[in-house]
């Protein structure tokens, strides 16, 4: 573990040293979203340990980047509230809008990884497989289906 974290802080220190690049070239005398930019950077710390890769623009300013944010802001909402089923538990068999959440955040999570999978598979049948590897690589070693890799990008 201690192994890992040590590695890690080079990535850590390199989206850091991006983001204070991006506000000092590209976004100086301009109001920026703080917020915005510090989850591209952890975001981006996050999928390089995963999958060797940014998922956001530096500051987390592309248009993908707006549909992520946007996508992780309706998980939030949609697990949040309570379902007909919560309240009525005799109507659990018949939770179509639980069904339809599950659904909604599936092809969330394909929107973020589904590329990066996607673009990986086909780089690995040209790279030597045990070179480098991290946990994607290590996925698609295996026989699982794209969808149970997506599952488990998204609960690391």
């Amino acid at each position: 573990m201690q192994r890992h974290m040590e590695s890690s802080a080079n990535v850590r220190k390199l989206k850091i040293m991006e983001m204070m690049k991006f506000l000092s070239v590209e976004k100086i005398g301009q109001i920026v979203n703080v917020e915005e930019m510090i989850f591209a950077a952890f975001i981006n710390v996050m999928s390089n340990g995963l999958v060797s890769r940014d998922i956001f623009e530096t500051g987390g300013v592309g248009e993908k980047d707006v549909k992520v944010r946007s996508f992780v802001n309706k998980i939030i909402d949609k697990c949040s509230p309570f379902g007909l089923a919560d309240v009525f538990p005799v109507l659990k068999g018949l939770d179509f809008w639980g069904r339809r959440k599950a659904m909604d955040i599936y092809r969330g999570i394909e929107l973020i990884w589904g590329d990066v999978i996607n673009e990986r598979r086909g780089r690995r049948r040209d790279v030597d497989h045990d070179s480098g590897q991290d946990f994607l690589d290590v996925l698609l070693g295996t026989e699982f289906a794209d969808h149970q890799i997506l599952i488990l990008l998204t609960d690391q």
